[in-house]
Parts: C-alpha cells; sequence; structure tokens
C-alpha cells in the first residue's frame, strides 16, 4: 500500500470523523448546578436552569451543556433573550447508558435535528433499516449505535414525554428537547473508530504511523469544536419552539446563525487539517517502505 493511499485513507477518516466533532467554542462562565436526587431518567439526574431542564449522570456534564444554553440565549433575538422557551436536553456522556437502542428511533430523531437546522430537505430518502444493517455488519452495531449517538438529536415534546415516561415530572412542561453528547463521549467514539481502523489487518506499519496523528487531533477537535453541534441545536429548537416569532423570521434567524458558526468551524478545520498532514507526512517518513503483494 503507497503513502499516498494511506495518506488519503487517513484523511477520509478525518472527514468521517468531522461531522461528529464539528463545533465551535465560544467561552461563557459556569453557574453552580445542583441535582434532584429524586428525579433520574436512564441513570442521568435532573438539573434545573433557567433555559432548560439537564437530565446528565454529573454536575460537569450537565455544566457543559449548560454553558452552551448561555452562549445560546445571548445570541437568540431581545424578546427571547429576555424570556427563553424553557427546554429539555438529555446528555449522553462517556460511560452513560444509550438513551435509546432502537437505530432506526436515533436517526430519526437526527434527520429531526438536521431538518430544524435546513440541512435535509423533507423530500431526502430517509434511512433504512437496510441501509443500517448494511453499516453494522461493516463496523459492529455496538459501534455503530454509539456513532448515531454522538450526533444531537431532536425529539418532539409530546412524543420525548411518551418514550421517556415524562408525564409526573417537571420536564413534560419542555417546549422542546434534544439529545446531546458530551466533548467525551465523542472523544470516545472517535478513538473507537480509529481502534477499528488500525485494527484491520490490510492496514499495515505505514497505515498504522500515518493514523497515529489522528487520536491527538481528534482529541483536540472533541474538546474545542463539539460545542458548535450543541448550540446550533439548542438555537434551532430555542427559535423553532418560540410563538412570539413568525415562521419566516425563525427560518432567517437559523440560517443566519448556522452560517456563521459553519464559518468558525471551516477555519478551524482548515488551521487543523493542515497540522494534521503534516504530523502524517513526519510520521510516514519514518516508516519503512512497505509494499503490497
Amino acid at each position: 500500500m503507497t503513502q499516498l493511499c494511506l495518506h488519503r485513507i487517513g484523511r477520509s477518516l478525518v472527514h468521517l470523523l468531522l461531522p461528529i466533532v464539528v463545533a465551535s467554542g465560544c467561552a461563557s462562565r459556569a453557574r453552580p448546578l445542583s441535582a434532584d436526587p429524586q428525579d433520574i431518567l436512564l441513570g442521568r439526574y435532573r438539573f434545573d436552569t433557567p433555559t432548560a431542564y439537564i437530565y446528565a449522570s454529573s454536575p460537569a456534564a450537565a455544566a457543559e451543556a449548560d454553558r452552551d444554553l448561555q452562549v445560546v440565549t445571548a445570541d437568540l433575538p431581545k424578546a427571547a433573550h429576555l424570556a427563553p422557551v424553557k427546554g429539555l436536553v438529555i446528555v449522553s456522556d462517556a460511560q452513560d447508558a444509550p438513551y435509546a437502542t432502537d437505530l432506526m428511533l436515533v436517526t430519526r430523531l437526527i434527520q429531526q435535528e438536521e431538518a430544524a437546522r435546513g440541512l435535509r430537505p423533507p423530500a431526502t430518502q430517509p434511512i433504512t433499516q437496510e441501509k443500517l444493517d448494511k453499516a453494522a455488519e461493516k463496523i459492529g452495531p455496538e459501534l455503530l449505535r454509539r456513532i448515531f449517538l454522538a450526533r444531537c438529536g431532536s425529539i418532539e415534546p409530546a412524543e420525548a414525554v411518551a418514550l421517556f415516561h415524562l408525564q409526573a415530572r417537571p420536564a413534560a412542561s419542555a417546549a422542546w428537547v434534544i439529545t446531546a453528547p458530551t466533548s467525551a463521549y465523542v472523544q470516545q467514539v472517535a478513538n473507537e473508530i480509529l481502534d477499528k481502523a488500525t485494527s484491520q489487518k490490510e492496514t499495515g506499519l505505514m497505515g498504522k504511523a500515518i493514523l497515529a496523528p489522528l487520536r491527538p487531533f481528534l482529541a483536540a477537535k472533541a474538546r474545542q469544536q463539539t460545542p458548535i453541534n450543541r448550540q446550533v441545536a439548542f438555537y434551532a429548537a430555542m427559535v423553532q419552539h418560540d410563538p412570539r416569532l413568525v415562521p419566516a423570521e425563525r427560518t432567517r434567524l437559523i440560517s443566519t446563525y448556522c452560517q456563521r458558526k459553519q464559518r468558525q468551524a471551516k477555519q478551524q478545520d482548515n488551521e487543523g487539517l493542515t497540522l494534521l498532514e503534516q504530523a502524517q507526512r513526519n510520521a510516514a517518513a519514518t516508516q519503512p517502505n512497505e509494499t503490497t503483494p
């Protein structure tokens, strides 16, 4: 296998993983959060904030989502900023149980979140069970599920109430519902994908050398950029479900916000890819030449 081919494999893996870790990082001040020990959902405690009920397994995971909620609230139109519609966030951290095991359900939630941002036209052909089964054969059903759970999802409130049995909980009044991963979860999934690629017999020594720089690169991406997925998902959900805004205004606000975040992410991606490619070239140069029989 030539160095050029392995370089392309490494770059392809980056573009496979980037949708999981694409984000930006606007700093916000952490505020103290306290959990309700009596309200537990899927091993996650409820943390009550002014903008959302957050179900998370730890104060750190809840605070990560809350920082993004603060960023988004500051970016809302004036009326919504002063009194944002309150929602529900279900956070997935590295060691958490999945919020759902049905991949078709998770896929639909991801597509609904994408549609809220204007990324997936209603006429787009949905992912079928057959396509999911084929993907699971290639990488394994558990890893495939973890990859999907590393994306933000959107659930209509009425469905969330039934799905998560929220009827008697304060969160039943949420106007919008988003599922969101932590940076640690995204980093863990990225490492699992790299482990899978590195363990393939055909990868070889040079392939492993070229793939190795991806690990610290994607760890940095997860820490620095995962928030944009959450921020855009939160913003779109808040704007879409704000009755004070007319449909045309909602569409304009979401489109403008997404474009701004995408520009920030693209600049970071270009800088990161340049450093990654240099690291891969340096790593490949230290390896003996391999030939493919």
